[in-house]
């Protein structure tokens, strides 16, 4: 089990992370999410121990992992591209970690085989894609056997069957006990492969829980569509409605389809639908992060 308790972490005057406090379960997919610049990727760095909480704690089955007795056993994480020598192979490299984590040599050609990069494995990294680099980084995470999975935007670089591959294994690895956490930004993603979401928002987890809960939690809200989101987001502000405007719509949050339709008929703008949307992990996020800066999540395909 992954848990963060009232983690901070600020960079000079830039406090990142605020009380970070949430927990990932055995047997699950966790997928961490937010605006851009809101801790993602520090909350993975500072469990990976690569950086250290100005307060607070962040554990993997109830120890700091680097108080872990066996660490590559313990935690497998892939936090982006590290610096490779060039002339290095896809295999010599595998190797060199393998060895660091103290992990049988013999996986190497295995995991190799398992990111789909036999072909490749006596070539060097320089002449790698950057598909081709994710998938030997992925291997690398995976290659200790670790309980727990730590991986930042995991299917960044990878092909469509690259893709399928990677929430294929995340999938079954959970099945069979596993705590993996993932961040992504794409969200439409994170609904084909998570079972719980956390939701980050000024440096705290606003939302944790299956997406399920996630969905259940409030009303559906109200999608307006229109000429002129703009014209109209005013007249909702100060009917004291949350609004959220996107292209050629306007979406009101926590509102019942008869109390959009009141306002609207008051209002001298033109509008060519109402109708009640079904609340989505899209909708959540964007409720969540609606005051914590621009939302810069890439949220397509959700609709």
């Amino acid at each position: 089990m992954i848990s963060f308790n009232n983690v901070h972490k600020a960079y000079g005057i830039n406090q990142v992370l605020r009380g970070l406090t949430f927990e990932v379960p055995d047997g699950s997919v966790t997928g961490i999410v937010g605006p851009n610049g809101s801790g993602k990727t520090t909350a993975l760095r500072i469990l990976s121990g690569l950086l250290s909480p100005d307060q607070g704690t962040a554990l993997v089955d109830g120890l700091p992992y680097r108080g872990a007795d066996d660490t590559g056993r313990t935690l497998g994480a892939f936090l982006g591209h590290s610096t490779v020598p060039a002339t290095m192979t896809g295999a010599g490299y595998l190797r060199y970690v393998a060895d660091l984590l103290g992990a049988p040599r013999q996986r190497v050609l295995t995991y190799l085989d398992l990111v789909g990069l036999s072909a490749a494995s006596n070539l060097p990294i320089a002449g790698y894609s950057l598909g081709m680099r994710q998938r030997l980084g992925l291997a690398s995470a995976l290659i200790g056997e670790a309980r727990t999975l730590v991986l930042d935007e995991p299917v960044n670089g990878l092909d469509i069957e690259g893709v399928k591959w990677m929430r294929d294994y995340l999938r079954s690895s959970a099945q069979s006990g596993r705590c993996i956490l993932l961040s992504s930004h794409l969200l439409s993603e994170l609904e084909l492969v998570a079972d719980r979401l956390v939701i980050l928002a000024d440096g705290v987890a606003s939302r944790v829980g299956t997406l399920e809960s996630l969905r259940a939690d409030d009303a559906p809200s109200v999608l307006i569509t229109c000429v002129d989101p703009a014209e109209l987001l005013p007249h909702f502000i100060a009917a004291g409605a949350e609004a959220i405007p996107e292209p050629g719509q306007l979406r009101i949050l926590g509102r019942d389809l008869s109390w959009v339709a009141g306002v609207v008929s008051t209002a001298p703008v033109q509008v060519t639908g109402i109708l009640q949307s079904t609340r989505g992990i899209e909708e959540v996020y964007l409720e969540e992060t609606a005051h914590a800066g621009s939302h810069l999540m890439n949220v397509e395909g959700l609709r």
